[in-house]
């Protein structure tokens, strides 16, 4: 129950002395109830779910973090067909443009014949990436002109060692995470055929279609999932290790008495550790340490 200290009339100093320390006993007091209410209707003070767990056979995937920038999917790089002169460019970086928009006409300079302008439009649906043309100068047959980027796809290239990449199927979905922590979801589309020889790394393509705040150039870090592994987990914090050995502390259920247990351990995913033998599916089993525990000793925290 709250309880609460007013003050309803002046008081003098030794007054004020007393009406603090009451207040403070009160406080006191208040903070060692709730305390003590949490220890009973917790776990961590009578062998509850937090303090001790049940060995349970559970599937757990594992995964690889890669990363790189994304890139359009589509790059066109606009050229003439015919040398001639420059007379106009309608666009700049970053416009806008649809298939069939006009990207630069060309006078055509060609011998024994007119003069006759030449049209050169997108043929793309994207945002117009560079400009290597100027106005009035000349422009060689199959030159530098206007390059185009898609904007309805993105791919992402990246590496992944020999030891992973034929964990990894072409075609599998996958999660990516931009810097500012938006979300895009993707699949793989390429895993190269053979390695970098000097690296020894293969290499990955990933699609993304486009999505709001995605754009070329964005970092992406992406979790890819490589292999799924099935067994008993327990904390890595619940492993006793001694003399290069392992154990955990079983749990013996009816006496509630503690049993050190050599256990052989596998693989280790995050803060999880694969117990490969020692341990049985529904054996009950210490998840915390103190470094106190002894054998027969009682459960920690009163037992039962």
């Amino acid at each position: 129950m709250k309880q609460t200290c007013t003050q309803s009339a002046p008081l003098n100093l030794t007054a004020l002395v007393l009406l603090f320390l009451s207040c403070t006993v009160l406080s006191l007091e208040a903070q060692q109830g709730s305390g003590a209410g949490r220890g009973a209707s917790g776990d961590s003070g009578g062998g509850g779910s937090e303090l001790v767990g049940t060995a349970r056979v559970e599937t757990r995937g594992r995964a690889i973090q890669v990363g790189g920038r994304l890139e359009p999917k589509s790059r066109i790089m606009h050229t003439s067909t015919f040398t001639g002169v420059v007379r106009d460019i309608p666009v700049k970086p970053g416009d806008s443009v649809r298939p069939g928009d006009i990207l630069f006409t060309v006078d055509r300079n060609e011998a024994g014949q007119t003069f006759q302008l030449h049209t050169v439009r997108s043929r793309i649906d994207g945002v117009v990436s560079k400009v290597d043309l100027f106005v009035e100068e000349e422009v060689r047959a199959s030159g530098a002109g206007v390059t185009v980027i898609g904007r309805k796809e993105f791919i992402l290239e990246a590496k992944i060692s020999d030891k992973d990449a034929f964990k990894v199927v072409p075609g599998q979905q996958v999660s990516g995470r931009r810097v500012d922590g938006g979300e895009l979801t993707g699949r793989l589309t390429l895993r190269s055929p053979e390695p970098d020889y000097e690296t020894g790394l293969f290499e990955l393509t990933f699609e993304f279609p486009a999505e709001p705040q995605t754009f070329a150039g964005a970092f992406v870090l992406i979790d890819l999932p490589t292999e799924t592994i099935r067994g008993i987990f327990v904390p890595s914090e619940a492993v006793d290790r001694r003399y290069g050995r392992n154990f955990l502390w079983l749990v013996e259920p009816e006496s509630r008495t503690l049993t050190r247990k050599e256990v052989e351990l596998g693989t280790s995913l995050g803060n999880e550790t694969r117990v490969v033998s020692g341990l049985a599916e529904g054996d009950l089993y210490l998840r915390e340490l103190s470094g106190r525990e002894q054998e027969g000793a009682p459960l920690p925290g009163g037992g039962r």
